[in-house]
């Protein structure tokens, strides 16, 4: 059966060790289907690796997840996921209001925010390189379209991304290394479990 990214996850509702066990085995390599996302040439943007955002030379350092460039544009950004999904009862997972951003107090990810409406007033080295950015962009769970478009008027990043888009992607696109990646996954998982049997 053809799930989507909400009702795999929250399938069988009732069993919650279902669905925060799957949600810390996704965690382990979904930055990793990013970087396949953003490797194929149909995805709109391309990664140049992990991006420092800093405010001077001598300033702290704050690491992000992705530095993305668009493929027509050429214009870079520095990119943050979130993708908490079984968290606080799954309150997280789609992205429906702004307000569920300020959960997230960490001092990289209000320097991420920043960067989305003040991007001239960060220094960013991406591969120890210094980068110039046009902007941030997000990249979470799953977002509903008024979500998606009231994070994009209210921070001022360039776009909101969704691993659920990403895997859709992914999987319509017949991605070889994609299909490699999961493959493996899926073996190792049937390793670990015959050895604990």
């Amino acid at each position: 059966m053809d799930y989507s990214f909400e009702e795999f996850f929250k399938k069988e509702g009732k069993e919650p060790i279902r669905a925060k066990f799957l949600s810390r085995i996704f965690g382990v390599f979904s930055e990793e289907l990013v970087r396949i996302w953003a490797n194929d040439s149909r995805a709109p943007y391309a990664n140049l690796g992990r991006p420092t955002l800093r405010q001077s030379d001598a300033g702290k350092g704050f690491t992000l997840d992705f530095t993305f460039q668009h493929r027509i544009t050429n214009k870079v950004y520095v990119v943050e996921m979130k993708c908490e999904i079984e968290y606080e009862n799954f309150r997280y997972m789609v992205l429906s209001e702004t307000q569920q951003l300020k959960h997230h107090k960490k001092e990289a990810f209000t320097a991420f925010l920043d960067v989305a409406k003040n991007h001239s007033s960060w220094l960013v080295f991406t591969n120890k390189v210094q980068t110039l950015v046009n902007g941030a962009i997000l990249i979470w769970g799953d977002a509903t379209s008024e979500g998606r478009t009231n994070v994009i008027a209210e921070t001022g990043c360039f776009d909101v991304i969704t691993l659920s888009d990403i895997i859709r992607d992914l999987k319509k696109w017949n991605n070889e290394e994609y299909q490699i990646v999961i493959q493996q996954r899926e073996r190792w998982m049937s390793e670990l479990f015959s050895f604990l049997l």
